[in-house]
C-alpha cells in the first residue's frame, strides 16, 4: 500500500512536534520517522522492534487480522492444525508441561530462568523435599517453595521436587 511522502503530518507540524519532543524530558530519545510512510513516530510506538507510525501500525494489524481470518476460517486447515497440536502434545508431554509452567509464571509476573523439571529432580536426588520419600521419575510434582500466587519466582532456587500428597496438601502456602 503506497503512502505519501511525509506521512499524515505536514512538514510544519512535523517540525513543531519534533521540536517539542526534543525538549520533552520524559522521552529523552531522538525523534525518528516511520520506516514505511516517513511520517513522524508517536512516542508510544517508537520503542518497538520496527519503527512505524500509528497509522502504518493500524494498517499492518488490519492486514494481519484479514490473513488470520482467511487462514483459520478454512475447516480443512483448522483440522490439520488441531491434529498437529494433538500429536505434539502426545509425543512431547514434557515440553507441553514446561511451556505451561513458564506461561503461568510470566502471567503472574514472576522471574523465570528456564530450568527444566529434570534439573529439579536431579538436584534433589529424586527425593521428596518435604517428607523424604523416594520419588518415581514419572509421578512427582515440581513445587514452588514460595508459591507463584504469593509472589514467588520460577527460579531453580525456589523449586523443589515433592511427592503429590505433600504438594497437594501444601496448597498455596509457603513451605
Amino acid at each position: 500500500m503506497p503512502f505519501p511522502k511525509g506521512g499524515h503530518h505536514s512538514e510544519a507540524t512535523r517540525a513543531k512536534i519534533r521540536e517539542a519532543l526534543a525538549r520533552n524530558p520524559k522521552t529523552g530519545r531522538p525523534v525518528r520517522d516511520c520506516q514505511t510512510c516517513h511520517g513522524l513516530l508517536s512516542h508510544t510506538c517508537s520503542g518497538s522492534v520496527v519503527d512505524w507510525c500509528s497509522e502504518t501500525l493500524k494498517a499492518h494489524r488490519e492486514r494481519g487480522r484479514k490473513y488470520d481470518k482467511a487462514r483459520y476460517s478454512n475447516p480443512e486447515r483448522r483440522a490439520k492444525v488441531r491434529l498437529a497440536n494433538r500429536k505434539t502434545k502426545h509425543l512431547h508431554p514434557e515440553r507441553v508441561a514446561e511451556c505451561r509452567r513458564i506461561r503461568r509464571a510470566r502471567r503472574r509476573g514472576a522471574d523465570t530462568d528456564g530450568h527444566t523439571r529434570a534439573e529439579v529432580f536431579e538436584r534433589d536426588g529424586g527425593r521428596c523435599q518435604m517428607c523424604g520419600v523416594i520419588l518415581s521419575p514419572d509421578n512427582w510434582h515440581e513445587d514452588h517453595i514460595v508459591p507463584l500466587a504469593r509472589g514467588g519466582s520460577d527460579l531453580l532456587e525456589n523449586c523443589q521436587a515433592t511427592c503429590p500428597p505433600c504438594n497437594l496438601s501444601k496448597g498455596a502456602r509457603a513451605a
